[in-house]
C-alpha cells in the first residue's frame, strides 16, 4: 500500500494533474446547473416567459394533475383536451398556437409526443392528434407494441432475430408507464458529456505515467530495485486506476446529487419511455437511467486508463504517448464523422469508450434500437459495449505490465 500511496503522489505531482482534476470538478458542476437553465415556461399573468428555477416550479405546478399513473383514459383525456384548444383558438396544429394557447397545453405535453408516436402512420410518420377519434383508438399500451413492430421492421427488415430481440426487450419494461415533473431528457443526456470530460482529464493525467520515465531515463534506475519491473508496474497501474476511479466518483456524485436538487427527486420515477421514446427499450425510471450511464460510464473509463497505460508502456515519448492515447479513447466520435452510422455504432463497440461521446454515447444506444446483426444472432450495443470493456480491462492491463517489464531503453 506505501508503494501504490508513493505512486500516487508522484502522479499527482505538477501542475497538470491538478488542473485536470479542477477542470472535473468544474464540468461536473457547470453540467448539471447549464441544462436547469434552459427550462422555460410562459407566465399568463405576466405575458413573458419564466426560465430556469422560476420556470422548473411553475411547470411542476402546472402537470401536477397528470402525475402519476399514465392510463389509456389518461391519454384519450390528453386527446380531447388537445382538439379543445385547438378548436377555442382556431388553429390546425400546437405548432400554431399563440402563447397562452401554449400554456394551456402544457400541463398534458408530457403525454402528446406519445400519443403521436403511438398512433403514427405505417411509414413512420406521427400522427396527427386532431384527426385522431377518440372513441375509436386503440389501447395506448398495445399501440405502442404495434408501433415497436412497425419501426422495427422498417429498421431491420432484413433482420427478424433483431425484431424479436426488440420485442422481448420490450416486454420486460415495466407497464404502464409513470410520469413525474422532473429530470428532462436533455440534462440526462449531460451526464454523457461529463463521462466524456472525466475520461479527458483522465487520459491527460495518465498518458505520461510510463512514457515519462522512459523519456527522462529514470526508468533504468527504477527497474533495478527490489520492486522494480512486473511489482512496479502493476502498483502503476493500480495508482492510475484509483486515481481515475476516484475522480470520477466524485464528479458523478456532485452530477448526480445537484441534479436531484434542481430538477426534484420525484421526476427521477418518470418511465424512460415517457422522457424519450415511447417505445424505448430500456427498462426502468430517470433514476435508474442515471445509475446505469454512471455504471456503465465507470467500466469505460477504467478501461480506457488501461489501454491508455498500455500505450504509455510502449512509448518513449510523452507527447507521442498523449496523441496515440487521445486517438484511440476518442476513436467512437471520430469514425461517427466518417463512417456510415450503422457501421460506426457497432464498430464503436470494440474501443474500451466505446460508448462515450457526445451524440452516440450509450445513452443513445439504450433508447435506440441498434443492434449487431451475426446470422440469427442480434446483440443489443449496450450488451455489446459493456462486456467489450469489462473484457478488455484486463487484456490491456496484462500486456501493459508484460511490456513494461521486458522494456529496454533503446
Amino acid at each position: 500500500m506505501r508503494l501504490i500511496h508513493l505512486e500516487i503522489k508522484r502522479i499527482l505531482k505538477g501542475p497538470l494533474p491538478k488542473i485536470c482534476i479542477a477542470a472535473a470538478l468544474l464540468f461536473a458542476f457547470f453540467l448539471a446547473y447549464i441544462p436547469a437553465t434552459y427550462a422555460y415556461c410562459y407566465s399568463p399573468e405576466s405575458g413573458n416567459y419564466l426560465t430556469g428555477f422560476k420556470a422548473i416550479e411553475a411547470r411542476r405546478e402546472l402537470r401536477k394533475e397528470v402525475e402519476g399513473t399514465v392510463t389509456s383514459e389518461d391519454i384519450r383525456g390528453a386527446i380531447s383536451q388537445y382538439k379543445e384548444v385547438l378548436r377555442k383558438y382556431g388553429v390546425d396544429n400546437m405548432y400554431e398556437l399563440p402563447n397562452e394557447g401554449e400554456y394551456e397545453l402544457e400541463k398534458i405535453k408530457p403525454l402528446l409526443h406519445g400519443i403521436q408516436e403511438a398512433y403514427g402512420s405505417d411509414d413512420g410518420l406521427g400522427a396527427d392528434i386532431a384527426a385522431l377519434s377518440v372513441e375509436n383508438i386503440q389501447d395506448f399500451y398495445a399501440a405502442c407494441v404495434g408501433h415497436l413492430k412497425n419501426n422495427m421492421e422498417l429498421e431491420q427488415p432484413n433482420h427478424p432475430a433483431a425484431q424479436k430481440a426488440a420485442m422481448d426487450l420490450y416486454g420486460r419494461i415495466d407497464i404502464p408507464f409513470s410520469y413525474y415533473y422532473g429530470i428532462s431528457s436533455s440534462a440526462v443526456e449531460y451526464e454523457g458529456i461529463l463521462i466524456l470530460m472525466v475520461l479527458l482529464c483522465c487520459t491527460l493525467i495518465c498518458s505520461p505515467v510510463f512514457s515519462l520515465e522512459y523519456q527522462t531515463g529514470s526508468d533504468s534506475i527504477l527497474r533495478c530495485t527490489k520492486r522494480g519491473r512486473k511489482e512496479l508496474a502493476i502498483y502503476k497501474f493500480l495508482a492510475s486506476l484509483i486515481i481515475s476511479t476516484l475522480l470520477y466518483f466524485i464528479c458523478m456524485t456532485i452530477w448526480i446529487g445537484l441534479s436531484y436538487l434542481f430538477w426534484g427527486k420525484e421526476g427521477m420515477g418518470t418511465s424512460i419511455q415517457m422522457l424519450f421514446s415511447s417505445i424505448s427499450l430500456f427498462k426502468g425510471n430517470a433514476g435508474d437511467m442515471l445509475v446505469m450511464l454512471a455504471g456503465c460510464g465507470i467500466l469505460m473509463i477504467i478501461s480506457s486508463v488501461c489501454l491508455t497505460l498500455f500505450v504509455s508502456s510502449v512509448t518513449q515519448n510523452t507527447m507521442v504517448s498523449l496523441a496515440l492515447s487521445f486517438l484511440l479513447c476518442f476513436m467512437p466520435i471520430i469514425m461517427g464523422w466518417f463512417m456510415p452510422e450503422n457501421i460506426s455504432n457497432v464498430a464503436k463497440a470494440l474501443f474500451p469508450s466505446g460508448g462515450i461521446g457526445l451524440n452516440n454515447g450509450i445513452l443513445y444506444d439504450l433508447i435506440d434500437f441498434r443492434f449487431l446483426n451475426i446470422g440469427n444472432l442480434a446483440i443489443w450495443t449496450p450488451f455489446l459495449i459493456v462486456s467489450v470493456a469489462l473484457i478488455e480491462i484486463p487484456v490491456w492491463f496484462y500486456m501493459g505490465v508484460k511490456k513494461y517489464k521486458g522494456h529496454v531503453m533503446k
